[in-house]
């Protein structure tokens, strides 16, 4: 039995649609699975039942982006109820704020010289949910940079001269969201992070 509880599609920033990951999930042999698109379950509405068609068993999943004294964190959540009103509020906040924040940092962008337009960088974010990787990749296109990662480790992380602090959500707000609609929550990558002891 196969299984991978942590995946990306074009409904965030990953690069295959719902139903192509699912594809490409059963030819790898995979028989449960989680997309987990940073705070959005677009794709889990789309996928679920041609899940079931392939005889995938398809948990609900999200990866929520937090802020707060440990830095950013990231919150997965599994096996909540995917139509749950905080959730679903939570999403539609997060879309709009990313909106206002992704504006900010081409804005900065710009004002450090680099010719890029917030419109080109939102169509590369298909499923609406404009990530720093969508800005890295316009960069590239641009030919600023020679890859996306470079770009964004130059320009778009904390410390850097485009860098926007997002508006306040710490991983204890994601944890209890999560449990509030019936899911659990676990620290998405945790190698990556730096500090040891509680969440905040």
């Amino acid at each position: 039995m196969k299984i991978d509880l942590h995946m990306h599609t074009t409904c965030s920033d990953g690069e295959l649609t719902p139903k192509e990951i699912l594809h490409m999930a059963s030819q790898n042999g995979v028989s449960i699975m989680s997309i987990t698109d940073h705070d959005d379950i677009t794709a889990f509405q789309e996928a679920k039942s041609e899940a079931n068609k392939m005889n995938i068993t398809l948990i609900p999943g999200i990866e929520l982006n937090t802020n707060g004294p440990n830095g950013e964190l990231h919150i997965l959540g599994f096996a909540f109820h995917p139509d749950h009103p905080k959730l679903l509020q939570y999403i539609s906040w997060r879309k709009q704020e990313r909106v206002r924040w992704s504006k900010q940092i081409v804005l900065k962008l710009q004002e450090l010289g680099y010719e890029v337009e917030w419109e080109n960088c939102f169509k590369r974010a298909a499923g609406g949910v404009i990530v720093r990787t969508h800005i890295a990749d316009e960069l590239v296109a641009h030919g600023y940079f020679i890859s996306s990662k470079k770009a964004f480790n130059t320009l778009l992380v904390k410390g850097q001269a485009a860098f926007v602090e997002r508006s306040p959500f710490s991983s204890l707000d994601a944890i209890r969201l999560i449990h509030q609609c019936g899911g659990k929550a676990f620290i998405a990558h945790p190698g990556i992070y730096p500090f040891k002891g509680h969440l905040t």
